[in-house]
């Protein structure tokens, strides 16, 4: 999705990736708050993809496509896309609280979430984490 919003196919997100943010926790944060999840070794949609909810079955998830800048198809791997799309998902509500991490898109973008946030409780670091993003 946010490939096809970096390229200008979202209507609602005419200003590109710059707005969106990252919210980041741990594995370990989701189960110590007792939060239901279940995560995928690829896109959601497909037959394929498996969805698991024991950390034992994270070593599934092809964590060096994840690190990878590039992640298309291949003629050797025409299957990389999919992987690539693994998603980490928590049932009905996220509580602030676990909540490690915010990342940027831009230094303008940090600056203008910390000043948000300035007068907020527990509040977790915020950075710019432009490698994060296309």
């Amino acid at each position: 999705m946010m490939y096809t919003i970096n390229r200008g196919n979202v209507e609602e997100y005419q200003d590109g990736q710059e707005p969106l943010i990252y919210l980041a926790t741990t594995v370990e944060t989701i189960q110590q708050a007792k939060l239901t999840y279940v995560f995928t070794d690829g896109h959601g949609i497909m037959q394929i993809t498996g969805f698991y909810n024991d950390p034992e079955d994270l070593m599934r998830i092809d964590w060096p496509l994840m690190k990878s800048k590039y992640w298309g198809d291949t003629v050797e791997d025409p299957d990389r896309s999919r992987r690539r799309q693994a998603e980490f998902l928590i049932h009905k509500f996220v509580p602030w609280n676990v909540i490690s991490f915010i990342g940027t898109y831009s230094k303008r973008m940090t600056d203008y979430v910390r000043d948000l946030m300035k007068d907020t409780a527990g509040t977790p670091r915020v950075e710019t984490r432009r490698q994060w993003y296309y």
